[in-house]
């Protein structure tokens, strides 16, 4: 299980920890859960929702120790190994940065 993250804001990523753990085998299944926010529950009628997939096991390369889980627009995980999720991931978040730094 990993820690709570906040939505992308168009700029900045949230990220959780888990571990440690052993991770390996051919797939990987993810399970996440979809919340919402108050305003969302009670005005709009929205409902948390759950999802599960299971994707081939990314190769790891020596060095690479963090895996990555990253919901892209439509609840669309992707999973590598990187030797940082903070610094190697940039190449996927960039194309949906709608506003830039300070």
């Amino acid at each position: 299980m990993g820690g709570n993250t906040d939505a992308f804001d168009g700029l900045n990523t949230s990220g959780g920890t888990a571990g440690p753990y052993r991770i390996n085998g051919d797939t990987v299944k993810i399970k996440w859960e979809l919340a919402m926010t108050r305003k969302q529950y009670d005005e709009l009628g929205y409902r948390p929702e759950l999802h599960t997939i299971e994707l081939p096991m990314p190769k790891r390369e020596k060095g690479q120790n963090d895996f990555c889980v990253l919901f892209l627009p439509d609840n669309k995980p992707i999973v590598r190994w990187v030797r940082s999720c903070y610094l190697d991931m940039d190449d996927v978040i960039d194309p949906y940065r709608t506003r830039r730094g300070r």
